[in-house]
């Protein structure tokens, strides 16, 4: 055991010694990525993506160069395949990387079964963050959640995610798979609220700028006293007059009435359960 530990070691010592990344990927998650590991003092041969132009703007920030195919440069240390889900499986299938180059994706909802025999060094490197083009994260308060085929491979993803100055946690792929889940509901839900509700002020021509301290005092009172305890609102109160008067003004819309009523049925039931 001694022995394997020294193993394991050298192995993960070596490969921070030599720090050559390849990105498959152009988008909003490949960009966030390939600019924490430039700026951490990663090198990046190569960038491959189904869209030349945002291949070529990513290149250029990096200084890296473009490639024209799936053929991994043999100096490449990882890959990292920051694609669509429905991608994974497919370009999983044409890579051919050396059998010593670690291959991981960065979705949430993609298990690790995805890479073929072919790819024996494989893993996940999962960001928990919403990113968006030319929006710099402090990728440092990222938590990132790894995963891979075998300790050596877990330990080269968690020392990158560790050079990020990010923290790395191990979780299986069905775990994953609910933190995904979990994440949509926290970010992308919470956030398409947000874009009702300021669309229902501007229809009165009131300015969307005023909603920032309301905004900012939800996120951090759930955070701090957690949701469950932080819920406002006419739903908790099972206020049914005013209930009634929202979804009155709501008649322009039925889609924004529906969602209102779903919403506050759940509240209200939610409330009614934590109080038993």
């Amino acid at each position: 055991m001694k022995y394997l530990a020294v193993i394991l070691y050298i192995s993960r010592i070596l490969w921070l010694l030599v720090k050559e990344l390849t990105i498959i990927g152009s988008g909003r998650v490949a960009e966030a990525l390939a600019l924490a590991f430039i700026k951490s003092g990663h090198k990046i041969g190569g960038i491959f993506s189904r869209n030349p132009d945002t291949a070529n703007k990513l290149a250029q920030k990096t200084g890296s160069r473009v490639l024209t195919d799936l053929a991994i440069p043999d100096t490449s240390d990882m890959v990292i395949m920051a694609v669509p889900d429905h991608a994974i499986a497919e370009i999983a299938g044409k890579i051919r990387p050396l059998p010593s180059t670690v291959v991981a994706h960065t979705s949430g909802s993609t298990g690790i079964d995805v890479f073929p025999e072919n790819i024996p060094k494989h893993g996940v490197i999962y960001p928990l963050q919403t990113f968006t083009k030319d929006r710099e994260v402090n990728i440092s308060e990222v938590p990132f959640f790894t995963e891979a085929s075998e300790e050596v491979t877990l330990g080269c993803i968690d020392d990158l995610v560790h050079s990020l100055g990010s923290q790395a946690y191990h979780i299986d792929s069905e775990r994953r798979r609910m933190l995904h889940l979990s994440a949509v509901f926290v970010c992308n839900f919470v956030n398409h609220m947000l874009y009702a509700g300021i669309s229902i002020a501007e229809r009165s021509r009131i300015e969307r700028s005023l909603f920032g301290p309301l905004m900012h005092e939800t996120v951090q009172k759930a955070l701090e006293l957690g949701p469950e305890e932080a819920q406002t609102g006419p739903a908790v109160r099972n206020d049914i007059s005013t209930i009634e008067k929202h979804i009155g003004l709501l008649s322009f819309s039925e889609e924004l009435m529906n969602l209102y009523k779903v919403v506050s049925d759940s509240i209200t039931k939610q409330t009614i359960t934590k109080k038993r």
